[in-house]
């Protein structure tokens, strides 16, 4: 994983070097903050951790972000992991990030997308649509779209609301959109529609048997749903990647 660690590192270094981090061993650490950056092997994740320190001191880290990521993810995505730590860090330091006019466009729904995270992100924002604009805005502050950080901030709260307050014709909708989803998709998209859906019904009963109802005819996508909340429960980093 030293390749990717390096990817994620240097999506960071500018930042870093902006606010003098120097860095000591494994930590980076400036007059005020400390900040780490591994991979946990037992869970595969990377993790960004924070700590204060004072009068030279580094007090107790805690985990401020993490991403799963494991063998089949790329350069390309530990980029992306790097990027979403740098706007995590940024916001921990209290640093503001420029505004940006640069134009985007929504996602697509051409049938070479069906499959993929720019479909899956299609079909939701046009269930939600009043983040349309959130969607623009965070593509261009960033330069991509980092999809699990967006839809944990937005998708996730959106589909917890609907499954408690929603029609019933509302919730087959969407329910059945993911269930689609999840069929045709590919892996990264598969474990995107299995994470928003455990994500928006962990620990609320009421909207766990909604959707367990709804899944009884995609036993896959149910035992899929059925494991990773087991998982969610036992690991508070993962709880930290998924539910804001």
């Amino acid at each position: 994983m030293d390749k990717m660690y390096n990817a994620v590192i240097a999506e960071m270094q500018v930042l870093l070097d902006g606010q003098k981090f120097t860095q000591q061993d494994n930590i980076f650490k400036n007059e005020n903050k400390a900040v780490k950056v591994y991979f946990n092997e037992q869970v595969k994740q990377f993790v960004l951790e924070v700590a204060d320190v004072t009068d030279g001191t580094v007090g107790e880290f805690s985990v401020i972000n993490a991403w799963l990521f494991d063998e089949t993810q790329t350069e390309r995505d530990a980029a992306a992991v790097g990027t979403d730590f740098a706007d995590s860090l940024r916001q921990n330091l209290g640093v503001k990030k420029a505004k940006t006019n640069t134009q985007v466009e929504l996602p697509s729904n051409e049938k070479n997308n069906a499959g993929n995270i720019t479909g899956l992100t299609q079909k939701l924002l046009a269930v939600f649509p009043q983040f349309k604009e959130e969607y623009k805005q965070t593509v261009a502050e960033n330069g991509k779209f980092l999809y699990l950080n967006f839809y944990t901030l937005n998708f996730v709260p959106a589909i917890k609301n609907m499954l408690a307050t929603g029609t019933k014709k509302q919730v087959k909708k969407l329910l059945d959109m993911l269930s689609e989803t999840y069929v045709a998709g590919n892996g990264e998209t598969v474990d995107a529609v299995v994470a928003l859906i455990c994500a928006a019904i962990f620990e609320n009963e009421q909207n766990t048997q909604k959707v367990m109802e709804h899944l009884s005819e995609n036993k896959h996508l149910k035992t899929a749903v059925s494991e990773l909340l087991i998982i969610i429960k036992k690991n508070k980093n993962l709880r930290a990647a998924l539910i804001k």
